[in-house]
Formats: C-alpha cells, sequence, structure tokens
C-alpha cells in the first residue's frame, strides 16, 4: 500500500516539474491552478442530486426549482473560487540557512491587483507550517519554514497554496516550485582543540625576534600587559602619556595569531561529529570578532570579520563530501 503510494507522489511530482518547472516569479494562469469540490462540496452535490431525483419523482416543481438553485450555487462556487486565485502573483524574497535539527526560515511575497480571500500557504512535504492570508488587497510577505535532521543543501519541495473560497463547496489549490533551497550546517558540538604544532601562530612561536618588529607596520597601540618584552613598548608615546605604559600592536601580528581551523584539529572520531565540531569553532570565532584560517579539503579561507567569508565556511562544512 506504502509502495504505491510512493509510486503515485512521484508520478505527481514529475508531472508537476514538466507542467509547472521551477522559478522565482511565478504569476497563476489557468493551467497551474486546479480546482475540485471539497468534502463537504461532495455531500452537497449529492444532496443537490437527491433533491433533483426526488422532485422527478414526484413531478414537484417546487422541489426541481430548489434542486437548480442549488446546482447553480454550486457550479458559481467553481468560478469564484477560480477567480479568487487567478492571476496571483508568488515571489521567493528570501530563503536563511540553518543548522542541521532547525528550521529554516522562507520569505514568500504574494501580490495582487484586486481583493483576494481566505488564502493559505504552506510546503506540501510539511504539514506543521502554515500561513493563512483571510484578506489580499496589497502585496504581503508570509513567513514559512522547514526542518531537516541532516546537514546539505536541502529543498523544501513544492509551495502548497490552496482555498476554499467562498463557501467551503470547492478546494482550489495550486502547487508551486520557487526554487528554494537551504544549507543546513552541522549541528555545533562545542570542544577543545587538538594542539597542532604549527597550526596556531604566534609571535614568539614563529621565532620572530624584537628587532624584526621594527620592520613591521604599527596597527595600534594598547596597554602593556605584565610579561610582555620591553622592546615593544612605544617608549614615544609613554612621555606623552605621564608614565602610562603602552605596547605597540603590530600589523602582521594579529595574522600570526590566528586559529587555523581544520579536520585534523578536530578531537573527534568519525567525519559528522569532525564536522559537528568544526562549525562550533567557526561560529563561536565568527561571534567573538576573532579572525581565522579555515582549511577544509581544497577550500581555504580567511575569515577577518566578514559574513559572507563565514557563511562560505559554514556552508562548506554543510555539504563536505555529500552526494
Amino acid at each position: 500500500m506504502f509502495g504505491l503510494v510512493e509510486k503515485l507522489e512521484q508520478f505527481r511530482d514529475q508531472w508537476l516539474d514538466k507542467r509547472m518547472p521551477p522559478r522565482e516569479n511565478i504569476q497563476l494562469k489557468q493551467s497551474e491552478i486546479f480546482i475540485l469540490p471539497s468534502r463537504f462540496g461532495w455531500i452537497y452535490a449529492l444532496a443537490t442530486l437527491a433533491i433533483f431525483i426526488l422532485g422527478t419523482n414526484y413531478q414537484n416543481n417546487l422541489i426541481l426549482l430548489v434542486a437548480y438553485l442549488m446546482g447553480s450555487l454550486f457550479l458559481s462556487c467553481f468560478w469564484f473560487g477560480f477567480y479568487n486565485m487567478y492571476q496571483l502573483k508568488i515571489r521567493r524574497v528570501s530563503v536563511a540557512d540553518s543548522y542541521a535539527g532547525g528550521r529554516a526560515a522562507v520569505q514568500v511575497e504574494l501580490s495582487t491587483q484586486r481583493a483576494r480571500h481566505a488564502l493559505s500557504c504552506s510546503f506540501l512535504k510539511e504539514e506543521d507550517t502554515e500561513a493563512q492570508l483571510e484578506g489580499l488587497e496589497t502585496p504581503s510577505q508570509v513567513s514559512l519554514s522547514f526542518e531537516k535532521q541532516e546537514r546539505g543543501h536541502h529543498s523544501p519541495g513544492r509551495l502548497l497554496i490552496e482555498s476554499f473560497f467562498p463557501l467551503g463547496l470547492t478546494r482550489t489549490w495550486t502547487y508551486i516550485d520557487l526554487d528554494i533551497h537551504a544549507y543546513f550546517y552541522p549541528a555545533p558540538q562545542p570542544c577543545r582543540l587538538v594542539h597542532a604544532p604549527g597550526k596556531k601562530y604566534g609571535l614568539e612561536d614563529d621565532g620572530i625576534s624584537s628587532s624584526d618588529t621594527q620592520e613591521q607596520e604599527l596597527a595600534g597601540l594598547r596597554e602593556y600587559k605584565q610579561g610582555e618584552p620591553m622592546s615593544r613598548v612605544a617608549w614615544k608615546q609613554v612621555a606623552k602619556r605621564d608614565g602610562q605604559l603602552l605596547s605597540k600592536e603590530l600589523e602582521s601580528e594579529n595574522e600570526l595569531s590566528e586559529e587555523v581551523l581544520s579536520l585534523d584539529r578536530m578531537p573527534a572520531i568519525d567525519l559528522e561529529h569532525k564536522l559537528s565540531q568544526f562549525s562550533y569553532w567557526v561560529d563561536t570565532l565568527q561571534k567573538e570578532n576573532r579572525p581565522f584560517h579555515f582549511v577544509l579539503g581544497t577550500m581555504k579561507e580567511r575569515y577577518v570579520r566578514d559574513a559572507d567569508t563565514a557563511r562560505r565556511c559554514l556552508r562548506a562544512l554543510a555539504t563536505y563530501q555529500n552526494a
């Protein structure tokens, strides 16, 4: 039974891909709108048919008139339901990445040149998320989300927009694909970095002598910390500040003191846990505004308070060695 349902869903998806290919902006046309009686509509239709048969058998014109009025009302609901969705414009606004096990936020805009009524939006395969629009007269944005437990580059599938307007006798709907995809980063897992010689750089560790600092560019001044070599003291500024000790901060020092993040510095054994720990450190250093070097396979990045670089690093972790 379940195998038959899966085959029918697969056939439906293939048919929809040919009929309604993915697009970022869609304006609904006649071939993209589906309409059938609702559950209550089928009961209403059977009741109308029963009244018609009753009036025919007893040759009662009053009963036939009631049946004709009920049938006319039923048919008019099809027209109003179709017209309520015809030429509706839907646009993908934004998609936010998330972590595995979390929900990726999606913003969708619906716009129209006339009033629309009783619309609902949800992902076809995410039934727990639904946005309602009782009356739509101006462009409005709806917030949706979808969840994935595994890291990677995922899509929630098609967007279901439906309405039971005007009387609940008909169900009008469409399945549209706004080409929505989101990255799900590995869920952060706290850990301590494995010490690897040469991976974490420091002024003393790299053998840079105090005489070399004179040839390096001065990035700024900071308060003197006890234990620092006296050659780092900015004596000219000390004289101007009534004896307050200040240390020179060199341009190259920040780069030399940056963490180098790579898989071999993560203490976990299996790949997935390593990636989760990697994700934790990228997220932590980003929040602390600490520059770092990112090494993953052939990809090498240097993060310096740049959100785009951090996003590229996390996306690389999300898709690393995924088929």
